[in-house]
């Protein structure tokens, strides 16, 4: 990641909506498409995938064995 990059995005919380203040989308380096793995959005499981979890859990079913059937 490139340094001193000057995108932001800044948010004003009105209790029923947030609202975008600023939104400075100029980055000062190539943005590579592959690396959208690693956003926050892309790291969170789906609904489904946590509810089998619950269900494994429930069984005692290993933990290591839970992340073995979720990289899949």
């Amino acid at each position: 990641m490139a340094s001193n990059c000057p995108v932001k995005i800044r948010l004003y919380n009105t209790c029923a909506v947030l609202k975008i203040t600023t939104l400075t989308l100029n980055h000062n380096h190539k943005t590579e498409p592959s690396n959208l793995k690693y956003y926050p959005r892309n790291r969170r499981l789906h609904n489904n995938t946590t509810e089998m979890i619950k269900v494994y859990d429930r069984h005692k079913v290993s933990r290591s064995i839970i992340v073995t059937f979720e990289e899949d």
